[in-house]
């Protein structure tokens, strides 16, 4: 069984790629073999149409893409150098000078930050009013009413305070209102469970009167 020269080395032979030792032996199989002959003379035939097409230029948009772009990437290298060389160059002291100011601005917008969050939880947050800042439609009768305070690590009931101290504010349990209380006063996810409404006073003074 005769063993046929693949296209690689057919195409070789057409393109004088071969050297003499290989030449040699492509030439005798060529001459004895008249299938590979008729392989060799099509990809004659398909190099010749080939060579015969027209070349086409490519657009002149293409040529300005390509020279936008290597401008474009000099330019950001030419930054970039500038500013790594700037960097390098930088005194230590101004490094230190310029970390202290980022530090600063930091700590600034840190405190003013906060500043802001308790300004908006003393407007969310009603707080009692001084007894004569509050307005006399609003005082109650001079009735007792019994209360609970924080101890520190529990409730407990305290003596009857006069409820002319002023209306407590009133909040169930569970709504929204009360999850605002119990984010920023944790000791009322102390507070026991009851059928009836409680009256705490919390540490800043703030009385809730807590619905079931």
């Amino acid at each position: 069984m005769i063993s046929h020269l693949t296209v690689e080395t057919l195409s070789a032979y057409l393109d004088s790629e071969l050297i003499a030792r290989e030449e040699v032996p492509v030439r005798e199989h060529l001459g004895v073999c008249p299938e590979c002959r008729c392989e060799l003379d099509g990809l004659r035939r398909t190099v010749g149409r080939l060579r015969a097409l027209e070349r086409e230029a490519p657009p002149d948009v293409l040529a300005l893409g390509v020279q936008r772009s290597v401008a474009l990437e000099a330019e950001a290298r030419s930054r970039f150098g500038r500013l790594e060389r700037w960097r390098t160059n930088l005194p230590v002291q101004s490094s230190t000078l310029l970390t202290f100011s980022l530090v600063f601005a930091l700590a600034t917008i840190l405190y003013l930050f906060a500043g802001a969050m308790e300004q908006r939880r003393r407007v969310t947050i009603p707080v009692d009013l001084p007894v004569g800042e509050r307005p006399a439609a609003q005082e109650p009768s001079a009735a007792t009413t019994g209360e609970m305070a924080w101890s520190g690590d529990a409730w407990v009931a305290r003596e009857a305070s006069s409820a002319r101290d002023a209306e407590p504010l009133e909040v169930r349990r569970g709504s929204p209102d009360w999850l605002e209380l119990a984010t920023a006063y944790p000791e009322l996810a102390a507070l026991p469970a009851s059928d009836e409404a409680i009256v705490v006073r919390l540490g800043d003074g703030l009385r809730v009167r807590v619905e079931p």
